[in-house]
């Protein structure tokens, strides 16, 4: 994804901003609270269709402002894109090109932003649902689908995990049904990361033999030996 035009109203403290982005790079410079953040912010919007910092979607509109709107164009393959991601504080609503789409829409595959922070080199070291998680944000910029499958995983263990917890009457058979259910949800998450990390390893391997110069072979391996999700 190649975005060509980034436009806001009421996002953040951007009332208006209109920006063009450099074909190639492009630097924001500028004091201390002037928007720099809230700029990227817009531009993973529409590649992501959500924030990598609000956890609600009121935080992202302008304080006074009743919704807000994010805009924009990309070149996504051979084709240009139309995004506008359109806020108010009970939710949000995506289109492209024009018109409304679900997040399992075929329309969004190539849509995918790339955020790299400083938090992000703890992730070797850190715990293991947060790589978890870094892998499925990346499986789902390429297969959409693949996220609606992580929440009904969510929605069923949280199922379980109630279901367990009153034992309501019929209680066995009930969670016979949902462990049947989990372990069918799960085998697919796992089929689809070890699938996305096979189509990867390549690329992994050839980057990390240019970066290192040290003959040794980086490699990339799905362990399933700890909690799933």
């Amino acid at each position: 994804m190649i975005v060509t035009r980034v436009e806001t109203h009421d996002f953040r403290n951007l009332q208006a901003v209109a920006l063009d982005p450099h074909a190639r790079f492009t630097v924001l410079c500028g004091d201390n609270a002037q928007g720099k953040t809230n700029l990227l912010e817009a531009v993973y919007l529409l590649g992501m269709r959500r924030s990598f910092r609000a956890t609600r979607t009121s935080e992202m509109i302008r304080f006074g402002a009743e919704a807000a709107t994010v805009r924009g164009r990309a070149n996504v393959g051979a084709l240009m894109r139309d995004v506008e991601v359109q806020l108010k504080a009970d939710g949000r609503r995506v289109l492209v090109d024009g018109k409304g789409v679900r997040a399992s829409s075929p329309k969004l595959e190539g849509l995918a932003a790339v955020l790299f922070t400083p938090d992000d080199l703890a992730v070797p070291r850190g715990s293991p649902s947060g790589r978890r998680q870094l892998l499925d944000t990346a499986i789902a910029t390429v297969w959409p689908g693949y996220q609606q499958l992580g929440r009904d995983y969510q929605k069923t263990l949280a199922t379980r995990n109630r279901l367990l917890r009153e034992q309501p009457s019929g209680f066995a058979e009930l969670l016979d049904v949902y462990d049947t259910q989990l372990a069918q949800l799960g085998a697919k998450i796992v089929a689809a990361r070890r699938r996305y990390l096979a189509q990867l390893l390549p690329r992994f391997e050839d980057a990390f033999a240019r970066i290192a110069h040290s003959g040794v072979r980086g490699t990339l391996s799905y362990r399933t030996d700890e909690a799933l999700v």
